[in-house]
């Protein structure tokens, strides 16, 4: 990277990330060009290859931010609690109120095959093992507390439980529409459901 001081590359890589969370979430993955990026920063496009590979480096690297502020939000939610009814709701409802605040997190559940197909394995493996190194520790933690059905199951499976809840968010004008019981009340019997079952002795 030879032109740059460190401190320019850290200028441009944190403009890059931030431009990219701005136009990903304004526009899609796929509809944002490399154009559309580097025209923002004012680099051309050569000078962004020195700091990621491809289009799709950055959107993994703007979603492994906003997955970790995220996770930093659960953490905080969930330090000091001892009770495991508590921890768990506080958990579903802390994750879920995050995904309601950030809309490229929610904008990647709207047509995720598509993205899939845009980003390599690789990278999502990347996202995927992020979010299961920083949340296993919080999960064994509640099922060393608990004696219900959470104790019989891997931490990953809860990890998983959690995407429930961010298509339950990601689906928030489709329920209120439908209007059987609107967005608020499904996602209040989708973490009950959720808590009571995981708990259940």
């Amino acid at each position: 990277m030879s032109g740059f001081s460190d401190e320019e590359r850290r200028e441009i890589e944190e403009r890059l990330v931030e431009t990219g969370r701005d136009l990903f979430t304004r526009y899609g993955f796929q509809k944002t060009t490399m154009q559309d990026i580097t025209e923002q920063v004012g680099i051309g496009e050569g000078t962004f290859y020195q700091f990621f590979d491809s289009k799709s480096g950055l959107y993994i690297r703007v979603l492994l931010r906003e997955q970790n502020e995220l996770i930093n939000a659960v953490e905080a939610e969930l330090e000091g609690l001892t009770d495991s009814d508590e921890q768990l709701d506080r958990l579903f409802r802390r994750w879920v109120a995050e995904f309601e605040q950030r809309p490229l997190l929610l904008r990647s559940h709207h047509n995720p095959q598509q993205i899939v197909q845009a980003v390599n394995g690789q990278d999502f493996a990347e996202l995927r093992d992020d979010i299961s190194n920083r949340m296993t520790p919080l999960i064994a933690d509640i099922q060393n507390r608990s004696e219900g059905y959470i104790t019989e199951i891997r931490p990953e499976a809860v990890i998983e439980l959690l995407s429930l809840l961010e298509v339950v968010a990601a689906n928030k004008d489709a329920h209120d529409e439908l209007g059987w019981s609107g967005y608020d009340g499904f996602k209040e019997i989708v973490i009950t459901i959720l808590k009571q079952g995981l708990l259940w002795q």
